[in-house]
């Protein structure tokens, strides 16, 4: 999290206000039934002023989401780019009696002034908390740099009124991160080199993209790039030696004006060929160089488990085929769709486990008769506890009733796949492996939701 003078409150952010318009949006909820238009304004602009002085830098999307323009006929201007404050406001005076923390030059045995300021914010914390009395030390603040909470910062009623802030505008993140330092890294698998695949007779992957009706897209273009080579080979040489080339298709010089003898090298990535005669296609393979590893030697706890890994801040997943990248790839490129039923072959496997009926005990919570207080969709709130529901703790869950998906809800608590078996032709990578005991699969439903 980023350090300013509203840190102590920075995980307060605008979720639970969000989720309640995205509701308002689907049709129910958050406001309901016969309530005075006055009021559907009145606790927007609440919230609003509340946001403000929790994350005053999100202005802008939090009076988006609260939709203040359609309640409030506009009457809430929504602020600008220009309105907003920078991430690190900048301060002009120290603070007097402020205690100093600088975790580069700092030493917890020092009194925590400018010349001579600590090392760590719990030793700070801990110093104000104790000052003499009569002048207690109410304000801390942090030079610039990364501080790692290896232990958790306790505040205590102690600790009432003390402000914790960045010095002087400068840039300051508190990570609850270990940092790895000092790998010795090895080669693991060596790397390849680019090369092109085996060329596809009869192939055409320069459909629309390279050319319509006859109209050739010169080279350079966004997509694609064609003019006239001598060969097939010559024009694989011409992909492979082109940074921005992921595939080609040559077109014979049997075939017509202005096609004939055309190389096309597409810029794309897309490879969707479709079968038409006089044409030859390959797609570029990418080389790497290699797979190293290292230890971490402990640095990071006795067990090592790095369940998140960061690079200079961006988040890195763990090695997998296709390698997506999670935090732009909605739909991961080259992930495979399961059939909408079960298949014998390639895709889930039949549950072997399938209670019906729901064992759970049911329990309703609302009264069927006032279900319209609120919306019409989730019209009549209940659960089921245990059976079905004994996995969990506490065993219960609103999925555990009987009363949505014709009646057996719960039921499908434990309608999983018992297994998967697949054939090489639907995996790329597959005919390499040689070794799939500790493989993992990662799957979840289409509409990202839920998953299993």
């Amino acid at each position: 999290m980023k350090l300013s003078a509203a840190v102590l409150t920075l995980a307060a952010t605008t979720g639970p206000t969000l989720l309640g318009t995205l509701a308002q949006d689907a049709g129910y909820g958050p406001d309901p039934d016969g309530v005075p238009a006055d009021f559907l304004c009145e606790w927007r602009k609440l919230a609003f002023e509340y946001s403000s002085h929790l994350r005053p830098d999100s202005g802008a999307m939090v009076h988006d989401a609260l939709e203040l323009t359609k309640y409030c006929n506009g009457t809430v201007p929504r602020p600008s780019e220009s309105d907003l404050p920078k991430v690190f406001p900048p301060k002009t005076t120290h603070v007097d009696g402020a205690l100093v923390v600088d975790g580069s030059t700092g030493d917890d045995s020092n009194p925590g002034t400018v010349e001579k300021p600590l090392k760590t914010i719990g030793a700070a914390v801990s110093l104000a908390r104790h000052a003499a009395a009569g002048s207690p030390a109410k304000t801390v603040e942090v030079r610039a740099g990364t501080y790692y909470m290896t232990t958790p910062l306790h505040l205590t009623e102690a600790d009432s009124g003390l402000t914790i802030q960045n010095y002087n505008g400068e840039e300051v993140w508190l990570s609850g991160a270990a940092p790895i330092k000092e790998l010795e890294w090895e080669l693991w698998k060596p790397g390849t080199n680019t090369s092109m695949s085996d060329p596809q007779e009869n192939t055409n992957n320069a459909e629309n993209a390279c050319g319509d009706h006859g109209h050739v897209k010169p080279p350079g273009s966004d997509q694609c790039g064609c003019e006239t080579m001598a060969s097939a080979d010559v024009c694989a040489s011409a992909c492979l030696s082109a940074d921005n080339c992921t595939s080609y298709t040559y077109h014979a010089s049997s075939l017509p004006s202005p096609w004939t003898s055309m190389c096309c090298l597409r810029t794309d990535g897309v490879w969707d060929p479709v079968s038409e005669s006089g044409h030859t296609a390959a797609q570029k393979t990418a080389g790497h160089a290699g797979i190293w590893r290292a230890t971490t030697h402990g640095s990071l706890g006795s067990d090592d488990i790095v369940t998140e890994l960061r690079v200079d801040g961006a988040r890195h997943a763990a090695a997998r085929y296709p390698n997506a990248d999670p935090e732009t790839q909605y739909w991961p490129i080259g992930y495979l769709t399961s059939q909408e039923d079960f298949e014998p072959k390639g895709d889930w496997q039949t549950p072997t486990i399938q209670p019906d009926p729901n064992p759970a005990t049911i329990v309703k919570i609302t009264d069927p008769a006032h279900s319209r207080l609120w919306d019409d969709y989730f019209n009549e709130y209940g659960g089921g506890i245990n059976g079905t529901c004994a996995i969990y703790d506490p065993p219960f869950s609103y999925w555990c009733q009987s009363n949505f998906s014709e009646g057996c809800g719960g039921c499908f608590t434990w309608n999983i796949p018992s297994g998967m078996h697949y054939d090489k032709s639907a995996l790329p990578r597959a005919p390499t492996y040689t070794n799939v005991t500790d493989a993992q699969f990662f799957a979840w439903r289409k509409a990202h939701w839920a998953n299993w």
